[in-house]
């Protein structure tokens, strides 16, 4: 019988052309396909778009086993949790997709969208896995494919082919071929091909891991589908238009990432020199003359992180042995302070490098095994504090350590700090607000030389207290002075207490090294039953703080409720509905460049299954069509930074952040910020404020929008009485809104917003301060 199609055997790209005489002749009549690959990408449909469409159409199914591409420390994510194999994958699914200049990739994946939901006898038309090697670095190296026809026949092949346009197009490939019409060996090789893949679609391979595809990215690919035989039409129409263009240039087509690490190359050479700015000068100048010694209030994004490395390279020409510790909150941070430390030291001219002979990490998440650090710091005591023999020279003269606000604080860490002899020691912390009474006794010490401080809100939120012990600390590290936390000048010394002061008004307005920004404020009213739950946790609250008056420890309970009643405001359940308006009004339902805050706290007293904040604004973006993913302080940094990559380059039109973008994180491409959640504590929306006002120059963003959902207590027109706690909430959300209002460029209309509120809970405006409503009556 003569068939339409009868493959040779062999093939070689250096002799055949294998997608025309081979892969589209193959695909045509195929009823289901099964192949796993090393790669795989959409882009190869590009290559073969009218035999997919009759695929489709012919209703044949396909069942793919395919590996992204992990490193050893990927797969490490990877294997750690299933939230962090969902973000990995997408991740990487997506990285793909931003190398994608006409859109061709993306049209793709709304038809790999649309095989996912389309059935065919009770059957998806597309099912993926993913494999991955159980050990060593490789990469998962076999493919193999098997098409099956109407008629029972098959033909399997096996050889060095991806499933990615260069794979079939551009590389040299070869691979063998079977057919169950030929000889005993080539059902042989059909059998064991068959048996293959179904022990690894199993799960049945002991080499390999087969997971489910994960929903990040199936969520991903079913938001862009096609949704009806028209679009996929339309789809298909747009593919082969975009093709067309390209026939005179088809390795454009293929995915080709060494472009990628070109262009990045190429902006390393064309990088603008770093020069501190005449206020980052100003402020290392005042800290050199305070003895090495100072607090430094500078707003989000003015440079503090430069000022410091100005501080340390002065430091660094006086004197010729140093070590410089920098403690910064959180670990994902580290990693953006080196990078910095790496670029300013391309970047600026040779006499205002940080000189460093040895840089450490110390921090328990970077430990290879438990003593990692330890053991590494030991060897550097040695090499920093022993002279060779027979020489004059130390090995090592200037020492950068990096480490967290918690390491800083523990005796093993202080002690080989201390064992660093005949030095000049400086500490810096990031975020100084952080450092409580409880820590500063081991964090702070005593043999600190030079010390700086860095905050934009160095005031601790209804913290007295510590705010002195901060002041104290680092305005002199010779004054033994207990000054009040709300002092400004040393009381002993007459120093400065917060040495440098450049607010955000100044930063936006005088300055403008920040963005401009328009605030729109809306109100949500709590619901009845929130309002009540709100007095009872007030109660509690009451209760406990009479207690500490009278020196008796509150009870469990009392101290539980301080600590969840601000939930309820952040968790206000008209803000889901309100959210649904805002971008519905404002953004048409199309949302780009956005970051969304949210928290992650559950309501307090909420059903066990009740659904948090982040899942239910996750929903409202899925169901506007909008392309979003989160970021929260559990992801890995590779995972956080690869996310944050895909919003800036427009894969996702937005992120929802849960706490971990509050401090430090460059995210200067978002141009808009939806608040969601925010405490009445400065430092958190000061900092929130302070991601988004961030200048881009390669975007050209110099003005920035704030959205910002508010809470305000159910007031009924027949109310006569405002009771004290209704007075107090909307007393704080009105300092915010105030506080914001204040210098965005539609003042005049956010602040005829805020007074028609003021007005309706009787508070006076112009006397609003924390004091105002702390004697509230």
């Amino acid at each position: 019988m003569e068939r339409e199609f009868d493959p040779k055997l062999s093939w070689n790209s250096l002799e055949d052309d294998c997608i025309e005489d081979f892969y589209k002749p193959a695909l045509k009549n195929c009823k289901l396909y099964q192949r796993f690959s090393g790669y795989f990408s959409s882009s190869v449909f590009a290559h073969i778009a009218t035999e997919i469409l009759e695929f489709i159409e012919s209703g044949g199914r396909m069942q793919l086993v395919t590996s992204p591409q992990l490193s050893q420390n990927d797969k490490e994510i990877f294997e750690e949790s299933v939230l962090h194999r969902e973000k990995l994958c997408k991740s990487i699914f997506l990285q793909d997709l931003k190398n994608d200049p006409d859109n061709l990739k993306l049209e793709f994946s709304k038809i790999m969208g649309y095989m996912l939901t389309n059935e065919i006898d009770g059957k998806p038309q597309l099912e993926i896995k993913i494999a991955v090697p159980v050990s060593g670095a490789g990469i998962f190296h076999q493919k193999i494919g098997i098409l099956h026809y109407e008629s029972d026949e098959r033909i399997a092949f096996s050889g060095s082919i991806n499933e990615t346009g260069q794979g079939w197009y551009d590389n040299k490939e070869q691979f063998d071929v079977y057919r169950s019409w030929g000889d005993d060996t080539n059902n042989q090789g059909i059998s064991s091909k068959q048996r293959s893949f179904n022990n690894l679609w199993g799960g049945n391979q002991r080499s390999v891991k087969t997971f489910d595809l994960p929903e990040a990215i199936r969520s991903q690919l079913l938001e862009v589908r096609v949704r009806s035989n028209e679009e996929l039409q339309e789809t298909i129409k747009k593919i082969k238009s975009i093709i067309k263009t390209k026939e005179d240039s088809p390795n454009e087509l293929i995915d080709d990432e060494s472009n990628i690490e070109e262009l990045q190359e190429e902006e390393q050479v064309f990088k603008e020199p770093i020069e501190l700015r005449d206020y980052q000068e100003d402020a290392r100048d005042k800290w050199l003359e305070n003895n090495f010694c100072g607090l430094m209030e500078m707003a989000t994004g003015t440079g503090k992180t430069y000022a410091a490395f100005g501080c340390i390279n002065k430091l660094q020409n006086l004197h010729q042995r140093t070590v410089t510790v920098i403690a910064i909150p959180q670990k994902h941070l580290i990693e953006q302070w080196k990078k910095e430390l790496s670029k300013w030291n391309n970047f600026v001219k040779e006499s205002d490098r940080v000189i460093i002979d040895e840089t450490l990490t110390c921090n328990s998440d970077y430990r290879s095994s438990k003593n990692d650090w330890e053991d590494k710091f030991n060897d550097i005591i040695w090499d920093f504090n022993e002279l060779p023999i027979g020489s004059t020279k130390y090995i090592l003269n200037h020492i950068i350590i990096f480490t967290t606000h918690a390491t800083l604080a523990e005796s093993i860490f202080s002690k080989r700090v201390l064992d660093l002899a005949n030095t000049k020691k400086f500490l810096i912390v990031d975020e100084v607000h952080n450092i409580g009474e409880n820590s500063s006794k081991k964090t702070l010490l005593e043999e600190y030389d030079c010390r700086l401080g860095l905050s934009a809100t160095p005031t601790r939120h209804m913290d007295e207290i510590g705010t002195g012990i901060l002041k104290d600390y680092f305005h002199s590290s010779t004054c033994d002075a207990k000054n009040d936390g709300d002092a400004d000048v040393c009381r002993k010394c007459d120093k400065k207490l917060i040495l440098v002061k450049l607010d955000l008004r100044k930063a936006v307005k005088e300055l403008k090294v920040l963005c401009t920004y328009e605030y729109y404020p809306y109100y949500v009213e709590l619901t009845p039953e929130e309002m009540e739950n709100y007095n009872e946790l007030t109660a509690l609250v009451a209760r406990g703080e009479e207690k500490k008056a009278r020196g008796q420890e509150p009870s469990a309970i009392e101290t539980w409720a301080t600590l969840v009643r601000p939930d309820i405001i952040a968790n206000a359940h008209n803000k889901d509905k309100m959210l649904n308006q805002i971008l519905d009004l404002e953004f048409n339902k199309k949302l780009k460049l956005t970051l969304v805050y949210c928290t992650n706290q559950p309501r307090p007293n909420a059903p066990k299954n009740e659904p948090k904040q982040l899942e239910r604004v996750q929903k409202i973006l899925f169901e506007n069509g909008i392309s979003s993913d989160s970021v929260t302080y559990k992801d890995a940094t590779k995972i956080r930074g690869d996310i944050l990559e895909l919003l800036e380059s427009s894969v996702f039109g937005c992120i929802t952040a849960v706490k971990c973008l509050d401090e430090g994180v460059d995210v200067p491409a978002v141009e808009t910020g939806i608040f969601m959640a925010s405490s009445n504590n400065p430092k958190q929306f000061v900092q929130r404020r302070g991601r988004i006002l961030r200048k881009n120059k390669q975007t050209g963003k110099t003005t920035a929008k704030i959205y910002d959902i508010l809470v305000s207590p159910p007031i009924q027109p027949e109310d006569v009485h405002i009771s004290l706690q209704e007075k107090k909430i909307i007393a704080k959300e009105l300092l915010r809104h105030k506080d914001f209002a204040d210098i965005a460029e539609n003042r005049i209309d956010a602040f005829f917003k805020i007074k028609k509120v003021a007005d309706k809970f009787e508070i006076n405006l112009d006397k609003l301060d924390y004091d105002y409503i702390k004697n509230l009556t």
